[in-house]
């Protein structure tokens, strides 16, 4: 096959003598599109073939995977005696607990109550 001649932005051959178009310089051209604002289908459609898709697995993995395959109770290295007392002990799941808390009351405050420009606000996706 020959070498056609190419320029910027126009097609190239492929394998089986068809044109396919040639691939932009953009970093988000690999996935399809670059925001949700892009997609090809409605948000509502997507957000639904999303939850559908997880549900799917969640239920592939209920009725195949019906014992351990990743390993039983010896499978890994045990912590220092002293760590695992001070990781199991009920002041640090308290404080885990608390900080845990403390931070989804912080995003959910910030969500309603921080700047209306999504670029400033600390809530992921708040301002949609």
């Amino acid at each position: 096959m020959t070498e056609l001649p190419r320029s910027p932005g126009a097609e190239h051959p492929t394998p089986r003598g068809r044109r396919a178009p040639a691939r932009s310089s953009r970093d988000d051209s690999a996935h399809g599109v670059g925001s949700r604002t892009d997609l090809p289908i409605p948000l509502g459609l997507a957000l639904y073939g999303a939850g559908a898709a997880i549900l799917i697995s969640f239920v592939v993995l209920l009725l195949f995977w019906r014992t351990p395959k990743l390993g039983g109770a010896e499978s890994g290295r045990p912590l220092p005696a002293a760590v695992q007392r001070v990781v199991d002990s009920p002041g640090a799941r308290t404080a885990l607990q608390v900080l845990s808390l403390a931070t989804a009351a912080l995003v959910t405050v910030v969500a309603f109550a921080g700047p209306g420009e999504t670029s400033r606000n600390l809530a992921p996706g708040c301002c949609t």
